[in-house]
């Protein structure tokens, strides 16, 4: 399944050409889906190519641009799995789509940059974790949401304990030692070492260390929680010398290689749900009691700004809700309009891309969820 992955968000909001055609479909998973799918997006195709008439294009252009959309809509291997959303992002030149496992609105959008809003409940605050699923015969890493769990693939860990702790050339070894010692009279037994031998703790200590190294490379710069899925042992040991600074002492006790990335993903959101709901409400008890200082704002004039510049920690958006207009950066100028204008963005998805490019956390909350009661609130790094 081509699900989206965090980054690819910021590909998406730094795409320049234009115009961006977002369409977003919700495809019922019963009766034929992949049929659903086809026709639903040919309808789509017709909405995009009015309303790319409509932005100004003449027809030979509109024809050129929506080309690959009509390819997709015809192409089955697209179609191996049917989650609840379709969303697909044109532009100039580039065709992509996901499939999106969760619920959003049916809509086709063309405008100066993608409509990404829908997919912010993907990220909504820092609800990305990983998990690292750890046993003696093998290694396992993770990136998790509420919704699935993506396995990293060639990531460079050890394959299991044998590979970290370079078994093979240590019994190479150890077998000429014991060919010697048996030629002089030895008795020709291993010493101990090798295939079926207990694991002295130091041994296992050298095994989390190589793991623990090799994630710290791989995770440089990272913030989401580590779960750690390992016999109980295992998880005390790795808990206890890992690096990386948000390695939760709570894992997920037993064998993982007996455990599908599914069950996986089931057992981990069972730690990480409440986890997240506890973050959540820290940083909407930290704006209520900031609020009113000069570290928070609604105002839209203001958070646009220091979202640029880096300075909101948390943004709180209202969903469903659109605010039209017009920001420019090498300005901070700023155009608010009551009806969505030729050129205008939704100001308030700039907010969110603004503050995610810049490493902070976007919040979607139901309106009557919302702090101060606004479409927008922000919480700021620093005054």
């Amino acid at each position: 399944m081509n699900i989206l992955p965090r980054e690819e968000i910021r590909t998406l909001i730094n795409v320049k050409e234009s115009p961006c055609v977002s369409i977003y479909l919700s495809i019922p998973v019963s009766g034929d889906p992949s049929r659903q799918a086809q026709i639903r997006l040919k309808n789509a195709i017709k909405e995009s190519e009015t309303s790319l008439s409509a932005y100004g294009m003449d027809e030979k252009m509109i024809v050129h641009l929506t080309k690959p959309l009509r390819e997709l809509a015809t192409t089955v291997a697209f179609m191996d799995e049917i989650s609840s959303t379709l969303a697909v992002f044109l532009s100039p030149g580039s065709v992509k789509y996901y499939w999106l496992p969760i619920e959003t609105r049916e809509m086709v959008n063309v405008s100066e940059r993608f409509h990404l809003k829908p997919l912010l409940d993907l990220f909504s605050g820092s609800e990305q974790y990983y998990l690292l699923a750890l046993s003696q015969k093998k290694v396992r890493l993770f990136k998790g949401s509420r919704y699935a769990l993506t396995e990293f693939r060639n990531t460079g860990l050890p394959e299991g304990l044998k590979d970290a702790l370079n078994y093979e050339e240590r019994e190479k070894t150890l077998q000429k030692v014991i060919g010697r010692s048996a030629g002089r009279g030895g008795t020709g037994k291993s010493p101990g070492h090798g295939a079926g031998y207990d694991l002295l703790e130091e041994e296992l200590e050298q095994y989390a260390r190589v793991i623990d190294k090799g994630l710290s490379s791989l995770l440089k710069g990272q913030k989401g929680p580590l779960v750690i899925a390992a016999v109980e042992e295992e998880i005390a040991l790795f808990s206890k010398i890992s690096s990386y600074p948000v390695t939760l002492e709570k894992g997920i006790p037993g064998n993982p290689d007996e455990l599908s990335a599914h069950e996986l993903h089931k057992l981990s959101w069972e730690i990480m749900e409440p986890y997240f709901a506890e973050e959540r409400r820290k940083i909407l008890h930290q704006f209520r009691e900031l609020e009113g200082s000069a570290l928070t704002d609604t105002d839209i004039l203001k958070i646009l700004p220091a979202a640029y510049n880096g300075k909101v920690q948390s943004v709180f958006l209202a969903r469903d809700i659109q605010k039209w207009g017009i920001f420019n950066t090498a300005d901070f100028s700023l155009e608010i309009h009551n009806a969505r204008n030729p050129g205008d963005q939704d100001l308030l998805d700039e907010a969110a891309y603004l503050t995610l490019m810049n490493g902070g956390d976007v919040y979607v909350l139901e309106s009557e969820s919302m702090p101060g009661n606004a479409n927008i609130a922000a919480l700021y790094r620093y005054i």
